[in-house]
């Protein structure tokens, strides 16, 4: 018996997915389960476990016929490669096939026929959360029983090193961070800059700092001059190192309804911070209303205000809602926390 990993990109790009594989196969490393992977656009294989088609499909689906058997445990990574499953079940006799199910790649756009043919014949559906879990449940009536919530996490080490601050003194410091793309997350910016002006008039030291590329980050350097908010708008593209902003950070926003879960809420709890998310999207697990931050309805734009003036002017709150995120973030998602879940769903099949 072996898993086998089937994977849409995992190396070279950089996204939740992708953190989420990477942590998986780590996973099955420290668990001592044997497994291998492949991915149909990376390009470079970090080992010799992991095999990579340079986007080729016909190399793809030779390495999927030639690794699968009725031994095999199938972990499809993808919703778009579900579509192999039916045309491989013809062929082969697989021991269980696995889907895991991030977030709006599922629940975000309409999917193809073959994709949904592709979906159904799953014999089990990791979600990463239950939002996530809750909507598939409903578009695609699959029964309850076949669902798992098996959410992300990140590294906790024993002790952070702390890094020299990047802002300036007496500055209240707001961050996010996010892929400045197409995709709906860039409304949680222009919605943060919208309401930026109001608190301004109340708060002068107030400072929004946005890291992240994507072909979009133009718009949002247009905007931010079109407001005249050049003095407490820093917009800084790219960052190898973000930890020292996260470190130093009074507050961190992403209130995008697009979020499948969230790993960069996790980020900014290990740094005790305060975190402000959208309602109704995958994030609802990370960031728990009024105990580890707030959460939102899109476009309620007053209480967003009130909540900024609250965490603003009570800085013990922010404390309070800071530890309460760090608690929350080494109870259930830290990466041992991870490992357990993954031998505890895998035992299910082996």
């Amino acid at each position: 018996m072996q898993i086998l990993c089937v994977s849409l990109s995992t190396f070279d790009k950089v996204g939740g997915i992708q953190t989420f594989n990477k942590y998986f196969y780590k996973g099955l490393r420290e668990n001592k389960i044997s497994y291998k992977v492949i991915s149909l656009h990376d390009n470079n294989a970090p080992d010799k476990k992991v095999l990579v088609c340079n986007s080729n499909y016909f190399k793809f689906i030779y390495f999927l016929f030639k690794y699968s058997n009725s031994e095999t445990i199938i972990i499809w990574q993808h919703v778009t490669l579900a579509v192999f499953l039916p045309f491989l079940k013809l062929f082969k006799s697989i021991k269980t096939n696995i889907i895991t199910l991030y977030g709006t790649e599922v629940w975000g756009k309409e999917l193809s026929l073959f994709k949904k043919m592709g979906l159904m014949k799953m014999d089990s559906y990791w979600c990463i959360s239950n939002y996530t879990s809750k909507l598939i449940f409903k578009k695609f009536k699959i029964p309850k029983k076949k669902i798992i919530v098996f959410p992300c996490c990140i590294n906790t080490p024993l002790k952070l090193m702390s890094k020299t601050s990047p802002y300036k003194k007496n500055e209240l410091n707001i961050l996010s961070i996010l892929r400045l793309d197409k995709s709906g997350k860039l409304n949680a910016v222009l919605d943060m800059l919208k309401i930026l002006p109001i608190l301004i008039k109340k708060y002068k030291n107030i400072k929004y700092t946005i890291i992240g590329e994507g072909n979009f980050k133009t718009k949002i350097i247009k905007f931010v001059k079109k407001q005249k908010l050049e003095k407490n708008v820093s917009i800084l593209g790219y960052v190898k190192d973000t930890t020292p902003y996260l470190e130093h950070c009074d507050i961190f926003t992403l209130t995008s309804p697009l979020e499948g879960f969230g790993i960069v809420y996790l980020e900014a709890m290990l740094f005790k911070k305060p975190c402000i998310s959208s309602k109704n999207c995958g994030s609802e697990d990370v960031v728990l209303n009024k105990k580890t931050g707030y959460s939102f309805d899109l476009k309620d734009y007053e209480n967003l205000v009130k909540v900024y003036s609250k965490l603003i002017d009570d800085k013990v709150l922010r404390k309070q809602l800071g530890k309460n995120g760090y608690e929350h973030l080494i109870q259930n998602f830290t990466f041992t926390k991870f490992k357990e879940n993954q031998v505890k769903y895998l035992l299910n099949y082996l």
